[in-house]
């Protein structure tokens, strides 16, 4: 994956789908209601999921910036870095995965 669209999304409700759009006005993606089949979700799912969507550009955004923190020049800094790293390395690597998953690596 090369990029994915980039500026702030939001949400726009009509009748029953939430559509994700780009600043540009296009459409991200569109979540719509299933009232007849068996995975139909209730509105309110719909609707937080369709805002996670919106949010995943911020997200990825503030996970590169965590991330980054590992790149250090100070070598005071980079121990505490490494002292904070080592004691959450589940979150670290938790983090990590994610942004490989959203990166499409």
């Amino acid at each position: 994956m090369d990029t994915h669209t980039c500026g702030q999304w939001t949400v726009i409700q009509t009748s029953r789908r939430w559509i994700v759009v780009a600043d540009d006005g296009e459409g991200v993606a569109t979540l719509v209601a299933d009232a007849c089949g068996p995975s139909a979700r209730p509105d309110d799912e719909r609707e937080a999921n369709a805002r996670l969507i919106a949010a995943s550009p911020d997200l990825l955004t503030i996970l590169e910036w965590f991330l980054s923190t590992l790149d250090v020049d100070d070598l005071e800094v980079e121990a505490v870095a490494r002292a904070h790293f080592n004691t959450h390395i589940e979150l670290w690597n938790a983090a990590i995965a994610v942004y490989m998953q959203a990166k499409g690596e």
